[in-house]
């Protein structure tokens, strides 16, 4: 499998490496909640049979400890205070991870730094040290809610509908995008964002609250969507093996018709305001129409020919 853009590990070992990273915060608080002497109910001793004295909290078991304190050591996070609760432990090993992510790129370039926080990561048992926790050994005996889901559009790489989506967990995360029956691995941010679109996590998204939708603060009637998700789906087929350049023309070529033809449109409405606004409306109205058609031929030709007449490969 070839090297990722700017890495020197592929997309999927990159990916791996990063999303497991992602969910530290979550698994330090999870293991925090577990510790709570209040809610402690697991026990991994024999007790000997008989009620426990009254006030004396539960016992918390000693892999519960060892794994908290080596996702911390993981992430140089140092320790939690005593009485920390699960809250302010999600807050605590969310700043360590902060900076770890993004100089993420940074890691994946060093070969060195990248196979040390392999070794501490992703095996689900350290070679060298058998007793320690890494994530993905945390993990297995304590999952995290599942909150993966299939997307409907299929694998660009197998063509298979095998593709399942996670959602970032925290703000420092990512969406990730991978395929369950091939290597296909990418994140909301590769080749300049394609596959969020592509997977279509922007098509029903709400703007968020003081933010004016693109198209709104474009033009009401103009709606971009279906542009945005014809260039991804075309996209989608092609972008193995291409520069990020390469596939955003591709995107743009596949927006093209329906771009055309929503901005068409608005000269057409264009040339209706005219006609009955304006004392020489009919005038302005052929105008407009001329333009329409205009707008359509030549995103025709684009779509046929390719950005700057060079027909897709």
């Amino acid at each position: 499998m070839s090297a990722r853009d700017g890495a020197m590990v592929c997309d999927r070992c990159f990916g791996r490496l990063r999303s497991r990273i992602e969910l530290i915060p979550d698994l330090v608080a999870m293991l925090r909640s577990l510790a709570d002497p209040r809610k402690a109910a697991v026990y991994d001793r024999p007790m000997v049979s008989g009620a426990a004295p009254e006030g004396i909290p539960a016992p918390v078991p000693a892999d519960i400890i060892d794994a908290q304190v080596d996702l911390l050591h993981t992430i140089s996070a140092g320790q939690l205070r005593p009485g920390a609760e699960s809250d302010e432990a999600y807050d605590h090993a969310l700043r360590a991870v902060a900076p770890i992510l993004a100089s993420f790129d940074a890691i994946a370039n060093d070969e060195e730094s990248f196979l040390q926080w392999w070794s501490l990561v992703v095996p689900a048992a350290s070679a060298s040290h058998p007793e320690f926790w890494t994530v993905t050994r945390v993990l297995g005996k304590w999952p995290l809610e599942d909150r993966r889901r299939w997307a409907a559009q299929p694998c660009p790489q197998c063509g298979l509908k095998s593709v399942r989506i996670s959602p970032p967990r925290h703000r420092y995360a990512l969406t990730w995008f991978s395929c369950s029956k091939c290597e296909w691995r990418r994140s909301e941010r590769d080749d300049d964002g394609v596959w969020a679109s592509a997977f279509g996590l922007h098509a029903d998204a709400p703007a968020q609250e003081g933010v004016v939708a693109p198209e709104a603060a474009l033009h009401p009637d103009l709606d971009l969507r279906p542009a945005i998700s014809s260039g991804a789906a075309r996209a989608a087929l092609v972008s193995d093996g291409r520069e990020p350049g390469e596939v955003f023309e591709v995107f743009m070529v596949g927006a093209v018709p329906e771009l055309g033809e929503a901005f068409a449109r608005l000269a057409e409405q264009v040339a209706a305001v005219a006609r009955s606004s304006y004392k020489n409306g009919g005038l302005l109205a052929a105008g407009a129409r001329l333009v329409a058609e205009a707008i359509r031929e030549a995103a025709e030709d684009v779509h046929a020919e390719g950005i700057g007449g060079g027909a897709e490969r």
